[in-house]
């Protein structure tokens, strides 16, 4: 997905790609598919796509804010979460008819959301914020990341910027940042 409401679909492992018709001319910058059938693709001003039929038609969901929207993802067809700029986590138990603010913090970006299943994720973002959960989303922690400005020098001194996380299994996650930062866990966050 990208500017202008793309969507490319390709059904013979990549060697051709075909537009789908969004709907939208909003960029979309994030896209996952719980399934075959059952895709989400998210951006700025809020946008909210879902599909049920692999991309053929694609359908506006409502969203409670109008921030830009960083990454999507589901465990299955029904459970999904949404990351945006301001250290906003969306989540929803329906397949995305309904969303609702599930974790809010300081006015932060965070890239991306993973899950390994349907009760341990974590998100990741800006100045290194990492958050964890291991109840589906009921409570988020904050495992890593710093924001301070100086006093000395009143800059700004922060972790460093995450562009991925990715959930490998309930003990084990990856992030990845900006200089070719590479962060792994494998007791859970702990360290």
């Amino acid at each position: 997905c990208g500017r202008w409401g793309t969507i490319l679909h390709t059904s013979d492992g990549g060697k051709t790609w075909v537009r789908q018709e969004s709907g939208t001319d909003y960029m979309l910058v994030s896209i996952h598919f719980a399934d075959a059938l059952h895709g989400h693709a998210v951006g700025e001003e809020g946008i909210i796509l879902s599909t049920e039929d692999g991309g053929k038609r694609w359908k506006k969901q409502a969203c409670p804010m109008d921030f830009f929207l960083m990454d999507v993802h589901f465990a299955d067809a029904a459970k999904g979460w949404i990351v945006s700029e301001r250290t906003h986590i969306l989540y929803t138990e329906n397949g995305g008819e309904t969303w609702q603010v599930q974790f809010s913090d300081q006015d932060f970006i965070l890239k991306s959301v993973s899950f390994c299943d349907e009760v341990n994720g974590w998100a990741a973002g800006e100045y290194g914020y990492i958050y964890h959960t291991d109840d589906g989303g009921a409570h988020w922690e904050k495992q890593a990341g710093y924001y301070v400005i100086s006093e000395e020098t009143d800059e700004v001194e922060g972790g460093t910027y995450l562009f991925d996380v990715e959930a490998v299994d309930p003990q084990t996650a990856w992030a990845v940042g900006i200089d070719s930062y590479i962060v792994r866990t494998a007791d859970a966050g702990k360290t």
